[in-house]
């Protein structure tokens, strides 16, 4: 596995990751997946449920597909889709949703009696786990 301390998600220019879904992206991106919208969803965000969006071929989502399995992630589905705009087709792109933010792991925690985590937290210990792996 790739050592996610060392790699830079977020090229120049670009957003915060939202932090429920930030592991994912950093997942996949470590792994050559070329993301370019996420959101971990719930109140206040523009998704329904955490997605990950990303560029490729007729082939790359079934790549993305087994970097995520491969991970462990909670995937629900993984679609091919276009936008219309001005009447126009635009795309495809592809559109992986997940069951779970890594949010929920902090939310299982702390209804289990650990009042000190958070998602920061969280990621800091997955970074010293994975960096074992």
């Amino acid at each position: 596995m790739n050592d996610l301390n060392n790699f830079d998600p977020i090229p120049q220019g670009e957003l915060q990751l939202d932090p429920g879904i930030r592991r994912y992206v950093l997942l996949l991106r470590s792994e050559g997946v070329e993301t370019f919208e996420s959101c971990q969803s719930g109140e206040g965000h523009c998704f329904l449920e955490p997605t990950v969006r990303f560029h490729g071929n007729s082939v790359e989502g079934y790549r993305a597909f087994a970097v995520a399995m491969n991970f462990g992630l909670p995937v629900y589905s993984l679609r091919r889709y276009y936008q219309v705009n001005a009447g126009q087709l635009e795309g495809p792109w592809w559109e992986m949703t997940f069951r779970d933010t890594d949010l929920s792991i902090v939310e299982i925690a702390r209804q289990c009696g650990f009042k000190e985590l958070d998602a920061q937290n969280v990621e800091e210990n997955i970074r010293e786990h994975t960096a074992i792996i």
